[in-house]
C-alpha cells in the first residue's frame, strides 16, 4: 500500500469562550511517494489532552468529510487527524499537525495572578488568526525557560509574552505571543 501524504490544516476556534469544537481540514491530494492519491476512503479525528498525545479516536468520516463540529466541557484538548485509503483502512497516514482548544467555563472567570513565569512543563508559544468572529491560536515556536507572563494580557490561561523570549520554528514569526504560565514563587 503507498503511504498517504496527509496535509490537514485544523482549524479551531480556541479563544472563544464557549463549548462547541469545530475541526476542519484540507484532504491530501498525493501520498508520500508523491504519487496522485486516488483511493482516499476516509479521515480519522483524534482527541487528547496532553500535548503530544496519547491521542483517541473520536470521529471516522467514511467517505472522507474534513469536517467535525461537536461540544466539550471546559477543559484543555489537542486534535490531529488521519487519513486512509480503500486498500488497507487499518493503515492510516502520519498524524497530522497538532491543534489546540482551550474551553473555559465562562461563569468563573478568576482574578489575574501576578509574577507569572511561563510553565516549564509546556514551552510552547501560540499566537492567534482572527476570521471573521472566529479566532484560532497556533504553535510557532518555544518560550526560554522562566520567561515572564504578562498578567495583564490573558486569553483562557494563556498570557503574553514577549517576542524576544521566543524561539521561533522554522519558517515561523508573530508579534503578539501567548504561553502557559504559573506562578513564579
Amino acid at each position: 500500500m503507498k503511504r498517504l501524504l496527509l496535509v490537514l490544516l485544523l482549524a479551531l476556534p480556541t479563544l472563544l469562550l464557549a463549548d462547541p469544537v469545530s475541526l476542519s481540514c484540507t484532504l491530501p491530494t498525493h501520498n508520500t511517494d508523491g504519487s496522485e492519491l486516488t483511493d482516499l476512503k476516509g479521515i480519522r479525528f483524534y482527541e487528547g489532552t496532553v500535548s503530544g498525545g496519547p491521542y483517541f479516536l473520536i470521529k471516522e468520516n467514511d467517505p472522507p468529510v474534513c469536517a467535525h463540529l461537536f461540544e466539550r466541557t471546559a477543559g484543555i484538548y489537542y486534535y490531529v487527524a488521519t487519513a486512509f485509503n480503500s486498500a488497507d483502512p487499518e493503515e492510516e497516514s502520519a498524524y497530522s499537525g497538532e491543534a489546540m482548544k482551550v474551553i473555559v467555563d465562562s461563569g468563573t472567570i478568576p482574578n489575574p495572578p501576578t509574577d507569572l513565569v511561563v510553565d516549564p512543563d509546556n514551552l510552547s508559544a501560540y499566537t492567534y488568526a482572527q476570521s471573521g468572529q472566529v479566532i484560532s491560536t497556533y504553535q510557532v515556536g518555544w518560550v526560554a525557560v522562566g520567561s515572564a507572563c504578562d498578567e495583564t494580557m490573558s486569553v483562557n490561561g494563556y498570557y503574553r509574552v514577549e517576542k524576544e523570549d521566543v524561539e521561533f520554528a522554522a519558517g515561523a514569526d508573530a508579534n503578539i505571543l501567548f504561553a502557559a504560565c504559573g506562578s513564579g514563587t
